[in-house]
């Protein structure tokens, strides 16, 4: 299992990297957070410190080990652990139209979706093939959190599913009253 760890940790990498080099391009003359925002095409972005959304404690909660946000982006807050630079989970909220369901078939369409109950309007986890909970997605009204937990231990049946809920549910009572 832990190579499987390591491919996905270089794929992410090469994500970032290659997000970077748009960024860095530009092409038109438009600014670097244009490339990547277009490249995220998950909605508007919003003036709200996504790093503000959750606490070091609360990821960290989560995780089951140390965590610490390392600033704000236009891809969100990545927590990766003190010392390092590739985040283990990270967060990211937008405004957009739909529901979660439909937001989770455009970042993942090939991930099965799981409805989760009682986040916000509505919110769905979304599972590779392997049983891991790569992504959460939870909604109130039109803003919307995405959470990342490629690299913890979260499946559709452990209690880190239901822990992870809960954060989106703080994440959005913090989203909402910040918006």
């Amino acid at each position: 299992m832990p190579e499987m760890k390591i491919t996905r940790r270089w794929a992410v990498a090469l994500a970032v990297a290659a997000m970077a080099t748009l960024g860095a391009c530009g092409g038109d003359g438009g600014s670097g957070s244009d490339a990547v925002d277009e490249a995220l095409e998950g909605g508007s972005t919003l003036e709200v410190d996504n790093c503000t959304l959750l606490t070091n404690e609360e990821v960290s909660s989560l995780a089951g080990f140390a965590l610490e946000s390392s600033g704000d982006s236009p891809m969100g807050c990545a927590y990766p652990q003190p010392g390092e630079v590739m985040g283990e989970f990270s967060i990211r909220s937008y405004r957009g139209s739909g529901d979660a369901t439909a937001a989770a078939a455009e970042l993942a369409p090939s991930l099965q979706v799981i409805p989760l109950s009682g986040v916000g309007d509505d919110a769905v986890a979304l599972s590779d093939s392997d049983g891991s909970v790569n992504f959460l997605i939870a909604r109130k009204g039109d803003l919307f959190v995405e959470l990342v937990m490629t690299f913890l231990d979260v499946t559709p049946e452990s209690p880190s599913l239901d822990q992870a809920g809960q954060l989106a549910s703080t994440a959005l009572g913090r989203l909402v009253e910040a918006a």
